[in-house]
């Protein structure tokens, strides 16, 4: 569709954690009108939505790294850094060799949502282009 994705009325699935159990709240909208409530009505420290990728849907590609802190004591946030960055430094080389698609630095979306006991980076390619895989699969 022609149509901006922030306009349009297609329904897109968004889910919350509401308990350390798992429990989580689902709400099903417009991303126009979820965008809305995210950044007008929601706290930041309580901005912990993500989006369910449907099947046989075109997305970004994304990645989603954690581990432990606790269990491992010896990586620092230098370390953390530099392990990102090279990450994407390997991830822009394959993505050129594979699909010939010239991938920098900024094109990666680097969201953290680490805490005091878990690191959580959550990676997502926004492609030169705007090329997209056919599905999360």
């Amino acid at each position: 569709s022609d149509v901006d994705p922030m306009w349009s009325l297609e329904p897109r699935i968004f889910a919350i954690e509401k308990s350390a159990t798992g429990k989580r709240k689902y709400i099903v909208t417009a991303l126009g009108r979820f965008m809305h409530h995210y950044w007008r009505f929601c706290e930041p420290s309580s901005r912990h939505y993500y989006e369910l990728i449907r099947e046989e849907t075109p997305c970004r590609l994304y990645f989603d790294l954690e581990y432990n802190k606790k269990a491992n004591p010896g990586i620092t946030n230098e370390t953390n850094e530099a392990l990102i960055n090279e990450f994407i430094s390997e991830l822009s080389a394959e993505i050129h060799s594979q699909f010939n698609i010239s991938m920098k630095r900024r094109h990666v979306f680097d969201l953290d949502s680490s805490t005091d006991k878990k690191f959580s980076r959550h990676l997502i390619c926004h492609f030169p282009n705007g090329e997209l895989f056919a599905d999360a699969v």
